[in-house]
C-alpha cells in the first residue's frame, strides 16, 4: 500500500474515523486489549502501522482533533515515539515549517507559514494571532531560540518560558538569579537553547560573556548550575544551534565560541580566510549547518560549514550582488537554489544560480523594520512538559 501526501492522509483518516464509529477497526491486542469492544478475534481492516503511518503525516491540528476518537488513537499521538517519528516527518515538509514574528516589546506573535506564505496568494488565510501565558504588553522579551517546534523566551530578561505554540502548552523556568557583576550598558546576558541528544533532553543556556559566568538549566530540574571557564568574549545575538552546540561570534577573537550541550564545555572554531577583507559578520544556520553571512562596503557573502568543527569544509556558497547593498541576513534556503534575504529592510527571494529576484507575497514584507529577527520553528507535538 503506497501513501500519498498530506491530502491522500486526510481522506484515509476521515476512512478510519468512520471505521471507528461504526466499531469495525480495532487497534492491536499489543496496544490495549482492552480497547477492542468486538472481541480479539476481529481484525482491523487496515494493520495499525498502516494507520500509524497514516496518522504521523498529519498536521498537529488534525491529530490534536483525532485524539478525540477513541482511547487508542490518543495512547498513539500522546506517545514519545509517535512523537518523535512526528517531529521527522515535519522537518522534511516544508509547509510545517513557520516564521513567528513580534513587535520588539510585545508578546503579540504573529504566525505565518514558511515558506510557503511566500509564494501563496493566500497568506492571510494561514496567519494566526498568539499570545503566549505570560503575555505582558509591558515587558521586555525577546525570542531567543527554537527547537523541535518549542520557542524560548526570555522576559525582562530572568524569566523564561518555554512554549510550544502548536499545541498551547508551556513551562516557565526557575528564576534566573542576578549576576554577580552591577548591570550596565557593556554588560547583558545571552541565551541560548537547544537539545541533549544523549540526555534526550532540553538546555537553556544563559551567559554573560563580557565577565565570563554562564548558568544552564536542563529541562525537568529546578534550578540552575554554573558553567566553569567560560571564555570571554562579546556578542550580542543569541546561541545557533547546530549539531547539540551553540554557537557564537565573538567580537573579541573573531572566531566561533561553540558550546557542546552534551559536554557542557566549549571551543573556539576558526572562521572562514575572507581573502583579507575587512567583513562584518552575522552568524546563521542553513541546511542544518552553520553559516556565516559576511559582507562589507562593497560585497556580502554566504559561507556554510559542511562538516560541523572542520576548518576546512568551509564553503563561500555564493555572492550576493552589488545591487544588495543593504543585504543583511540570509534566513532560509528553497530547495531550488533560492534563498530569503533581508535587504533594504524588507525580505527578498533571490536565486543565487540565475540571479533573478522577487518579493514574496505577504503583507509583512515592507514592514520587517517593526519586528524583531523573524524566528523559524517547526509545528510539532513535543512538550516543554517534562
Amino acid at each position: 500500500m503506497v501513501l500519498g501526501g498530506e491530502s491522500s492522509g486526510r481522506n484515509y483518516v476521515s476512512y478510519l474515523t468512520e471505521m471507528k464509529r461504526l466499531e469495525i477497526l480495532t487497534p492491536p491486542p499489543s496496544i490495549s486489549s482492552s480497547l477492542n469492544p468486538l472481541g480479539d478475534s476481529l481484525q482491523p481492516i487496515l494493520p495499525f502501522e498502516i494507520m500509524e503511518e497514516i496518522l504521523c503525516r498529519l498536521p498537529v491540528k488534525s491529530l490534536a482533533q483525532f485524539c478525540c476518537v477513541c482511547k487508542s488513537w490518543n495512547s498513539l499521538i500522546s506517545d514519545r515515539k509517535f512523537t518523535k517519528k512526528h517531529l521527522y516527518r515535519s522537518s522534511m515538509n516544508p509547509t510545517r515549517h513557520r516564521l513567528i514574528f513580534s513587535p520588539s516589546r510585545f508578546l503579540h506573535f504573529v504566525r505565518t507559514s514558511f515558506p510557503h506564505a511566500f509564494i501563496s496568494n493566500h497568506v492571510t488565510e494561514d496567519t494566526v494571532r498568539l499570545d503566549h501565558p505570560l503575555n505582558n504588553p509591558y515587558s521586555d522579551s525577546i525570542i531567543v531560540g527554537s527547537c523541535d517546534g518549542i520557542l524560548c523566551i526570555t522576559i525582562n530578561p530572568h524569566d523564561i518560558v518555554l512554549w510550544n505554540p502548536s499545541i498551547q502548552k508551556s513551562k516557565k523556568l526557575p528564576t534566573l538569579e542576578e549576576p554577580s557583576y552591577i548591570r550596565d550598558y557593556f554588560n547583558h546576558t545571552v541565551y541560548g537553547f537547544g537539545y541533549d541528544h544523549v540526555a534526550d533532553n532540553y538546555k537553556v543556556i544563559a551567559v554573560s560573556p563580557y565577565v565570563c559566568e554562564a548558568k544552564i538549566h536542563t529541562l525537568g530540574t529546578d534550578s540552575w548550575r554554573r558553567i566553569n571557564n567560560f571564555p570571554y568574549f562579546s556578542s550580542e545575538e543569541s546561541g545557533k544551534l547546530v549539531s547539540s552546540t551553540l554557537n557564537w561570534f565573538s567580537g573579541v577573537s573573531l572566531n566561533i565560541i561553540s558550546f557542546d550541550l552534551v559536554k557542557e564545555c566549549c571551543q573556539e572554531l576558526s572562521p572562514p580566510d575572507y581573502g583579507g577583507k575587512h567583513v562584518i559578520v552575522t552568524l546563521g544556520v542553513l541546511r542544518d549547518c552553520l553559516c556565516i553571512f559576511s559582507y562589507g562596503f562593497t560585497f556580502s557573502e554566504i559561507w556554510i560549514m559542511n562538516e560541523y568543527g572542520n576548518k576546512d569544509s568551509w564553503t563561500k556558497l555564493f555572492s550576493v550582488p552589488d545591487s544588495f547593498d543593504l543585504c543583511t541576513r540570509v534566513l532560509y534556503f528553497y530547495e531550488d537554489d533560492e534563498v530569503v534575504l533581508e535587504y533594504n529592510s524588507n525580505l527578498t527571494i533571490y536565486n543565487y544560480r540565475n540571479g533573478a529576484s522577487r518579493s514574496p507575497d505577504t503583507e509583512y514584507n515592507t514592514r520587517i523594520l517593526e519586528w524583531m529577527v523573524p524566528q523559524r520553528y517547526i509545528e510539532s507535538l513535543v512538550s516543554p512538559c517534562p
